[in-house]
């Protein structure tokens, strides 16, 4: 997306520059303590910075605990200069509060009206609010430079032009699911389950990939409501193909949401057999992002038959103990390693590694994206159980046959 990027280039003239300043562990220090120790940082904050900015410029602390300076006709690389000499100052000591000493970072999202194209302060702010929010992304001390207003408007048009489709695709039922099967390494094409994958149909009819507008969407909060369409097409699927077994993924926001619960209860309720033939997939992040929660929600379904996959496996740093806590039934190893693995010894040993951990905590093994069939025999010997990838089935609106009986995954007690 047309996101704002981290310049190089100086502005050689002065201009009126905006700097968004933001504490890296703030929300994670006010979970740990209360809203009370982060005021005393903010406050301590301030009064670091206060004193070194040139004279003219304005501080405002936003209600989001936001710093805004405003610098009125300076050079660029004086900007760069004073960003970095605030956050010298910021981790140069513990700041003392009532709890106890507590370290911070800070990182910045500067604006530039000769950059941006915009005189207007208030707008500016916008630029170097938005800013700063990829700065926080990138990850902790991050400095970014807005580039342009064009690539600001442009993201925010993506952004709407997804939820817009999405809205549209909700209510027009063009919000569908395609099915990729997963085959038994051995026995060739004998399907096992299928993996549900979203897709929006468009007015031309071409299927608009999930990749396409599931960022954004994720982004604006509408995650929730997607999964829960996925989950009653999901369940519709299988009741009109009693042998299918069918996995769908879930946002980590959908563990916790209750109208997604409910919607599951119901039609589970009424067909127990739907939920012994679902499949939950999580990515290792949204495992490992509150395992507690994660176990709950795990927990909770499997008492309704329900098996899950850890989708990615090998993509993300998750904890061995993690892993035998929260004994996934399914481990779906990420196709970055998969790609000519015949060719890369290197990639051969990580998979070989995987098997071997999953075998350890019996659970299958799946390698996602297998292309072509060299792949598919360095795979099978390195002892991986099942394949998905296009060598084997493109995601379909059909749903290909599951042999009879259909395979068993038994869900970890």
């Amino acid at each position: 997306m047309g996101t704002p990027q981290h310049r190089e280039t100086e502005i050689a003239d002065q201009a009126d520059h905006v700097v968004a300043l933001g504490i890296d562990n703030l929300a994670t220090l006010e979970e740990l303590f209360g809203e009370r120790l982060g005021a005393e940082i903010v406050s301590t904050m301030e009064d670091m910075i206060r004193p070194l900015l040139p004279d003219g410029s304005d501080l405002v602390v936003t209600s989001r605990a936001r710093f805004l300076i405003t610098i009125k006709r300076a050079r660029g690389n004086r900007v760069n200069a004073l960003v970095a000499e605030l956050q010298r100052n910021a981790a140069a000591k513990p700041v003392e509060t009532l709890f106890g000493p507590v370290a911070v970072t800070i990182s910045a999202g500067c604006a530039c009206a000769e950059r941006t194209g915009r005189d207007d302060v208030d707008n500016l702010k916008t630029v170097a609010l938005h800013t700063l929010h990829m700065a926080m992304l990138r990850g902790v001390g991050a400095v970014e430079w807005a580039a342009d207003e064009w690539a600001l408007l442009q993201y925010r048009r993506e952004l709407m032009s997804a939820s817009l489709a999405t809205s549209h695709a909700l209510h027009s039922n063009d919000l569908v699911v395609v099915h990729q099967p997963v085959v038994r390494a051995e026995g060739g094409n004998t399907i096992s389950f299928h993996e549900c994958l979203v897709r929006i149909r468009q007015k031309n009819g071409v299927l608009l990939t999930a990749g396409k507008f599931m960022p954004a969407i994720e982004r604006l909060g509408m995650a929730t409501v997607i999964d829960r369409r996925v989950l009653a097409l999901t369940l519709q699927t299988m009741r009109e193909h009693p042998t299918a077994r069918l996995s769908i993924n879930i946002f980590p926001q959908t563990m916790q949401d209750r109208a997604w619960m409910e919607l599951f209860e119901h039609e589970v309720g009424m067909e127990p057999d739907l939920g012994e033939r679902l499949i939950v997939e999580v990515t290792e992040s949204a495992a490992m992002l509150e395992t507690d929660r994660t176990r709950g929600f795990m927990d909770y379904l499997r008492g309704y038959g329900v098996s899950f996959a850890l989708d990615d496996f090998g993509a993300g740093h998750t904890s061995l103990r993690h892993l035998r806590d929260l004994r996934f039934d399914i481990l779906k190893i990420d196709g970055r390693f998969i790609r000519d693995i015949e060719a890369s010894p290197d990639d051969a040993f990580l998979v070989s590694t995987l098997v071997s951990i999953a075998q350890r905590f019996d659970m299958m093994t799946v390698a996602e994206a297998v292309q072509t069939p060299a792949e598919a025999r360095c795979l099978s010997d390195l002892g991986v159980e099942y394949f998905q990838g296009f060598f084997f089935g493109s995601p379909s609106l059909r749903l290909s046959p599951t042999e009879k009986p259909m395979p068993l995954i038994a869900a970890q007690a």
